[in-house]
């Protein structure tokens, strides 16, 4: 009979679910969801697991794992779930970010009386309690340990460091995977543009920091170099005023503004796609690059975060730049000379990160819990 998991989410949007759909669609496993709507973060951290305990309670049948991801207080779950579990449930949370190391929105209030510890110290738990640790990148793992190290040595007594290493014996980094087949399922025989396109595909929001990367293509519009742009992704009726600013003054060059509901025309765009330039300051994975990185887009990427995972150390010299380097130099140069690697070459960096490459390593894992 087959093992049943049950993922626990509630902040089900974005990558969480992009995630979660791919474990249920290629695991060996039967997996189910419990979630919650992707919105109010903060309170679905604090409220999420009573909410989420109470339908778990009303499960006919129980799971034989239990899968949580960050944005779960996992240790108040288990609390609320031991009443109705005959026998314990190993539980493996997954770790998408770290409130450690996720970057303060400069609009939020918290950030100025520093009340945002608490999300952290959630995380924290939330690990020490779980049977095994999922992290989504070498860097994601690093920052949490280290950060946690440094939270737990400010309190005034009884700080419990050892518990760090604990938490890194019993941790692992698993990629999250990228569905390949819609990808391939799409054929671009001719080119709707002459120029160079340059694509946008992630959240409108600060984190991404966007400002860096219209103004290099304002920059580099005035020069009179050609291209053209496609600003794709999600995003809220709130979002930074760059975006309004650059559908303005790159008007001419914008042949895509706006995120689009079908996967198959995401998956067109980033097939006709030719540069992923990238400023942001926040991504524990990528989800969205690696796709672009697949599909054929040359990304560029700043030296940081994650990234450097991303990409092949061979190819780091003409993909990666440095904090000294100029982005918009940098950018204005692969618009004009791009590097020589071929669309089969981007493939296969990307191809890495396939579910159908990845999916043995998450089966095993929960194989050996199990």
């Amino acid at each position: 009979m087959t093992k049943k998991i049950l993922i626990v989410d509630p902040y089900y949007g974005g990558s969480h679910r992009h995630w979660a759909d791919g474990l249920r669609k290629y695991s060996r496993f039967t997996i189910s969801v419990l979630s919650l709507p992707a919105r109010h973060w903060k309170w679905r951290m604090h409220g999420g697991a009573v909410t989420l305990a109470e339908e778990f309670n009303k499960l006919k049948s129980p799971p034989d794992l239990i899968l949580a991801t960050d944005m779960m207080d996992v240790a108040t779950f288990i609390g609320l779930i031991q009443q109705t579990t005959k026998v314990p449930i190993p539980v493996v949370t997954y770790f998408h970010e770290n409130q450690l190391a996720y970057p303060k929105s400069v609009q939020d209030s918290d950030l100025q009386t520093s009340r945002d510890d608490h999300y952290g110290f959630i995380n924290y738990t939330s690990a020490l309690v779980s049977d095994r640790v999922i992290f989504n990148s070498q860097y994601n793992q690093s920052t949490f340990l280290n950060l946690l190290k440094d939270m737990l040595s400010r309190l005034p007594d009884y700080q419990n460091i050892d518990t760090v290493s604990h938490i890194e014996q019993k941790s692992v980094i698993l990629y999250p995977g990228i569905d390949t087949e819609l990808f391939d399922s799409v054929e671009i025989t001719q080119k709707k543009q002459d120029s160079p396109l340059v694509i946008w595909n992630h959240r409108w929001e600060y984190d991404k920091n966007p400002e860096p990367f219209f103004q290099a293509l304002e920059s580099i519009d005035l020069k009179q170099i050609p291209f053209q742009l496609a600003v794709l992704g999600d995003h809220h009726k709130n979002y930074p005023v760059e975006f309004s600013t650059a559908e303005k003054n790159l008007q001419d060059r914008i042949v895509h503004f706006g995120y689009l509901q079908k996967q198959i025309d995401y998956a067109r765009w980033l097939k006709m796609g030719d540069i992923l330039p990238v400023t942001s300051n926040q991504d524990f994975f990528g989800i969205s690059i690696v796709e672009a990185i697949y599909c054929g887009c040359l990304p560029l990427l700043p030296n940081r975060l994650s990234y450097p995972e991303l990409i092949p150390s061979e190819y780091h010299q003409e993909l990666i730049y440095s904090e000294n380097d100029m982005f918009g130099s940098k950018l204005e140069q692969m618009i004009i000379n791009p590097p020589k690697l071929t669309k089969s070459e981007l493939k296969q960096i990307g191809v890495r990160f396939s579910w159908k490459r990845m999916i043995d390593r998450y089966d095993d894992l929960f194989e050996s819990i199990l």
